[in-house]
């Protein structure tokens, strides 16, 4: 991997100048009055912290996808679909600028979100993954339809879907015709070792999927995936990642794909742990180049100590963890963040008290 070179800050200082010279010089021939300038306490910035207008209670939450984004009641606004796993998925509707109360959409462990109007019929439909209780539980996932009055049915389950630890959805129309199909990658369970659990879903334009197979997986936590078309073909390729390493569906003709790993990424699809993939062209050659993120593994166990401030944190999941020997002098305050309701009481000690 290269690395850019730092410019010292002199020469990062003239080149700014320079370049806003230029296009100062370039708006006008004539000589410009400068206006007055006036003080401010805040400097002025593109994006700046907004209040009132997300009413979202400031607590813990365990997130699972990210922020969903669509006009769910086609009233031409923006609105949200946040999830919280285990708990909730909640809908705000965007009242022209400013977002309503949350509406629960559903309770219960859910993962990725997808949203598009998969029938044609102009209303947006919601689909969502469905968590597998660690495996004892595998489920399908559940569909949703919006009405322009915000009345949502009922929810009804996929039946006809494979059965999952459901992670990511991601809605892209792979044969061109126009109809949006579906990807959804899950957490493999034991039976699905060899096949892996990205499974792929045609949509016949009437909104009825149709369940064409699996897609190249890497190991059990490679259920992260981008829909990236990398080589211009028109064919929307797919990349799973988020294990220990990375694999590419190359997308051909239909419904046809291919595993294309080697091909795409060589040496580089060993990388492991990676947490994002996006496409840039970021040197302007036309063409496409990838930025990859990484993230240590999120369930590993783990112990932190801020000497600044004094504070001890660690991580344990399923299994007996020591903390070690702490000394504490003064005050101690405990506060537990890692489950989906972070207000269950704590006991410590020999005799567990509260």
């Amino acid at each position: 991997m290269t690395t850019t070179p730092t410019l010292p800050k002199s020469l990062v200082t003239i080149a700014a100048f320079v370049v806003i010279a230029g296009l100062l010089s370039c708006t006008s021939t004539q000589p410009q009055t400068a206006p007055p300038q006036v003080e401010t306490s805040t400097p002025r910035t593109l994006f700046s912290e907004t209040t009132g207008i997300l009413p979202s209670d400031e607590r813990a939450r365990r997130k699972w996808d990210g922020a969903m984004v669509g006009d769910l009641d086609g009233d031409g606004h923006q609105d949200l679909i946040l999830t919280e796993h285990a708990h909730q998925v909640h809908i705000y509707w965007n009242e022209g600028g400013r977002f309503s109360d949350p509406q629960t959409l559903i309770n219960g462990d859910m993962h990725g979100t997808g949203i598009a109007d998969f029938d044609g019929n102009g209303l947006v439909e919601i689909v969502i993954a469905q968590g597998g209780g660690n495996g004892s539980n595998p489920r399908k996932p559940i569909h949703f339809e919006v009405s322009s009055d915000r009345t949502i049915n009922a929810g009804e389950v996929l039946s006809h879907f494979e059965k999952g630890r459901g992670r990511s959805i991601k809605a892209f129309d792979a044969n061109q015709n126009g109809d949006l199909d579906l990807f959804l990658t899950g957490f493999a369970m034991p039976s699905q070792f060899k096949t892996g659990a990205n499974h792929f879903y045609s949509n016949d334009g009437s909104g009825d999927f149709t369940f064409l197979g699996n897609l190249p997986h890497s190991e059990r936590l490679s259920y992260k995936s981008a829909i990236i078309d990398y080589n211009g073909d028109g064919d929307q390729d797919v990349f799973i990642f988020g294990g220990g390493a990375m694999v590419v569906a190359k997308a051909g003709e239909g419904y046809e794909f291919t595993q294309a790993t080697q091909e795409v990424l060589g040496e580089l699809a060993k990388t492991n742990h990676v947490s994002a993939v996006a496409p840039i062209d970021f040197d302007g050659d036309g063409d496409l180049d990838l930025a990859i993120s990484r993230a240590k593994h999120q369930f590993e166990h783990q112990r932190f100590y801020d000497e600044q401030h004094q504070r001890f944190a660690f991580f344990a999941r399923f299994q007996p963890f020591d903390v070690g020997e702490l000394t504490i002098e003064g005050d101690f305050s405990l506060e537990n963040l890692q489950m989906a309701y972070p207000d269950f009481d704590i006991y410590v000690g020999a005799d567990k008290q509260k």
